[in-house]
């Protein structure tokens, strides 16, 4: 059963990824290579000349394996046709990003089993399409990762499953390698995988802190959190779209609400200090050693641009976060489907599985959870996986066929792979038809499209709190039975 399965389903990711590679609409700007992506080709083809010159910042040279890798493939080619990497057409390195990025793809789902396999079981080989639906239809899977394919977001998730298997399966080294891949292509992939690593047995909780001072340390952290916006607010005040000013400070408040709520439900504060004395600390060794050793690279080859520093990110981090209320929840909806909405509605029924697992694997999760507030979807590409790990906890539960077919309709309708991009230009992307694109990117969000998407979320999170309440008084009857 579970051959024949992986088989099929194999199969099909492979002609959707055929599909992707040949025949799916691409980004119209640099023909098709888009913004960042027109870097990226340019890396493969004078690769290794913008290291060995130190033309890069470190921003950008923390993001060139991909292309070297591919400049190597490359020279394949052109060593069989008698020609250099710089002669190969732009179009035909498009083609091979294509095409490393249905391997992702493959890799991603093939992991994504072994995983689903291991920590699930028999609820999972029971019902494997409807799991796998979870984890394949959304925006991401089934429109970005070949609409703009020059970006090394799959090749960043792939490197986030290979992690969590690695985590789970108990062999270190596939952390490691992602650690050192991920630095050149993700920077949360290095500080995951150090947590992964630091905690890698179950918390026994034996301290707490009174509920008392918990409170006034979310009271504090509020209250910084309340400063932070505003920093942010007049730091940032260009930012890609300005805020709403009539909803500002509802935005505000509801940033603020959303990480302290965070913060107590994960119960980090209260019992913070038991991860604290459980922390692994022979396993600084190596995570010290390979920081030291990618470090030294970077700095060796980069040039005397200064790199994008924490606190830029974290002011536009805030600035977006106050676009538009809860426009963070909205973006990762739109752009990785109502599993989004799962996560927050069913949080009770995963916290405590969740307090059973590894401390690195919560820390990793909660970690998500708080950056969650950065409304640009794509950059949490590398929490996709362990997102999907406390989903399938959840909707493996569900029994009721009606409930499955309404939600399969739903995701495949959400996952947006019959919408046209349309054509567009450089110029005003809050208008249509750029739109058709930046709807789906939280920052460069209309605030038409955020009044829609928003309802639509709401309503999609209507029907599944109602089902939830269907659920626990489901479970109510058969205990008082």
């Amino acid at each position: 059963m579970q051959k024949k399965f992986l088989l099929i389903f194999s199969a099909l990711v492979l002609v959707f990824g055929f599909y992707g590679v040949f025949y799916a609409q691409k980004i119209p700007i640099a023909e098709g290579k888009g913004w960042d992506g027109a870097l990226y080709v340019e890396y493969v083809q004078q690769w290794p000349d913008p290291i060995l010159k130190k033309e890069l910042p470190p921003y950008y040279l923390k993001r060139t394996l991909l292309p070297a890798m591919l400049h190597y493939a490359c020279s394949v080619q052109a060593t069989i046709q008698g020609i250099t990497v710089q002669q190969i057409p732009e179009a035909t390195i498009l083609r091979y990003f294509d095409c490393f990025n249905m391997i992702c793809l493959c890799l991603i789902f093939f992991l994504l089993y072994k995983i689903f396999i291991k920590v699930f079981a028999e609820r999972f080989t029971s019902q494997p399409w409807w799991i796998m639906l979870w984890a394949g239809m959304n925006v991401y899977i089934m429109k970005m990762t070949f609409y703009y394919p020059a970006l090394l977001d799959t090749f960043a998730c792939m490197l986030g499953a290979l992690m969590l298997y690695g985590h789970l399966n108990r062999k270190n080294y596939w952390i490691l390698i992602a650690m050192a891949a991920g630095y050149f292509t993700h920077p949360l992939l290095f500080v995951m995988g150090a947590v992964l690593l630091l905690w890698p047995e179950a918390i026994t909780f034996k301290r707490s802190i009174h509920s008392i001072v918990v409170w006034i340390i979310i009271s504090l952290f509020a209250a910084l959190f309340s400063y932070w916006l505003y920093d942010s607010y007049v730091f940032y005040p260009d930012g890609v779209r300005p805020v709403e000013e009539r909803w500002i400070w509802l935005s505000a408040l509801c940033t603020v609400t959303y990480l302290s709520y965070v913060l107590y439900t994960s119960a980090l504060i209260r019992d913070g200090i038991n991860y604290l004395f459980q922390l692994r600390w022979l396993n600084l060794i190596p995570v010290a050693i390979l920081y030291t050793l990618l470090s030294w690279i970077v700095e060796s080859f980069r040039n005397e641009q200064p790199g994008w520093k924490l606190s830029d990110f974290l002011h536009t981090t805030g600035y977006d976060s106050m676009q538009d209320p809860f426009i963070f929840i909205v973006a990762h909806v739109v752009y990785f489907g109502p599993g989004t909405l799962v996560l927050f509605i069913f949080a009770d029924q995963w916290k405590e599985w969740l307090r059973q697992q590894t401390g690195g694997l919560q820390l990793v999760i909660w970690m998500m959870f708080v950056l969650m507030v950065n409304n640009e979807s794509r950059q949490l590409i590398v929490f996709w996986p362990f997102a999907l790990l406390l989903i399938i906890k959840i909707v493996s539960e569900w029994k009721h066929n009606y409930i499955r077919y309404i939600v399969a309709l739903i995701l495949i309708i959400a996952s947006r792979f019959w919408l046209d991009m349309h054509t567009f230009a450089n110029g005003d992307y809050f208008e249509f038809p750029a739109q058709y694109y930046f709807m789906h990117m939280g920052p460069w969000m209309s605030v038409d499209n955020y009044n829609w998407q928003a309802a639509v979320a709401f309503f999609m999170g209507v029907l599944i709190f109602r089902y939830k309440k269907e659920l626990d008084k489901n479970e109510e009857n058969n205990l008082a039975s």
